[in-house]
């Protein structure tokens, strides 16, 4: 994609590219194997990924919802922390499938 056409672009045009939701399945996945992992080692107390497990919202495509709604500041019903670990899990994706789209 051409660098005009991705300056042109809304955070929300690319949220909902279909990049986007694999690059966030690929994320969430991520993020799960590396907090069990360091459960198991006995490094890590209870962290913001626990509280979304708990909402049962911790999957790809209620997380790109979610995200959307951070980034609106439209989020409610969750604490600060799971608001930034929300962000900065959507970020690194967003970011990622920016790169991607550039090459």
């Amino acid at each position: 994609m051409k660098e005009e056409e991705l300056k042109k672009m809304t955070v929300k045009e690319v949220i909902e590219l279909p990049e986007f939701l694999e690059e966030m399945k690929v994320q969430v996945k991520i993020e799960q194997d590396t907090h069990t992992e360091e459960i198991a080692r006995g490094r890590l107390r209870r962290t913001p990924l626990d509280a979304i497990r708990e909402k049962g919202v911790l999957c790809a495509d209620k997380m790109v919802e979610l995200f959307a709604s951070v980034v609106a500041k439209t989020l409610e019903g969750y604490s600060s922390s799971e608001r930034q670990y929300i962000y900065g899990v959507g970020m690194l994706c967003f970011g990622r499938v920016l790169n991607r789209l550039r090459e």
